[in-house]
């Protein structure tokens, strides 16, 4: 996972999650959810990112990114 800083104050989140995040099972057709946790300590409130997450799935047959946009602390 990275995060880009798109506006506001300048200021460094630091990523507190292991990565990556194992899931050892998941049935065809399924997705899961996963909690990562970031300390935006040092951030305004007005602050705003762009976090890209990678996955791959299937010893790596099935892989890409997601992106969201304006994320807020």
């Amino acid at each position: 996972m990275t995060l880009a800083q798109t506006f506001g104050t300048p200021c460094t989140p630091v990523i507190t999650s292991a990565f990556p995040i194992p899931y050892i099972f998941l049935a065809p057709n399924t997705s899961a959810d996963a909690d990562i946790s970031i300390n935006f300590g040092t951030c305004p409130a007005n602050a705003r990112f762009t976090a890209v997450f990678q996955f791959s799935a299937n010893s790596g047959s099935v892989s890409g990114t997601r992106t969201l946009t304006a994320q807020q602390p």
